[in-house]
């Protein structure tokens, strides 16, 4: 997703974009590519990805290169979201991509995913993130 599509309105043409584009009719794996739009940005793409899970054009969404202060910002939201409208309606964080290898161990944010059950996809030096 461009920085640019961080925010609900550009997440959903995102979404609707690729399932066009390939054909498919559902995504395995959706992931917000960055912590970029500022929170109202990151949390209405967020939302809009929790949607088209529901719509069933998604079947599994997470974020990639998000620090712990991101994924505590969506958790806070997750966490409120669902204590107003229901369990699972805010989304499943299921994965963060991160570059992760011996000269970056990024051990705050592997304790962080692991401690919530959090799958880590990980890049390596030279493979993008």
């Amino acid at each position: 997703m461009p920085p640019r599509s961080i925010n609900y309105d550009g997440a959903k043409k995102c979404v609707d974009d690729t399932l066009q584009a390939t054909g498919l009719d559902y995504i395995d794996l959706y992931l917000l590519h960055a912590p970029y739009g500022g929170s109202k940005g990151r949390l209405g793409a967020w939302r809009a990805l929790a949607e088209a899970v529901e719509m069933g054009k998604v079947r599994s969404i997470g974020v990639s290169n998000f620090g712990v202060h991101h994924l505590e910002e969506l958790e806070g939201y997750i966490k409120e979201t669902e204590g107003k409208q229901g369990k699972g309606k805010a989304g499943v964080l299921s994965v963060n991509q991160v570059e992760l290898h011996p000269w970056l161990g990024r051990g705050d944010v592997v304790g962080w995913c692991r401690e919530r059950g959090v799958l880590l996809e990980v890049s390596g030096i030279g493979e993008g993130g």
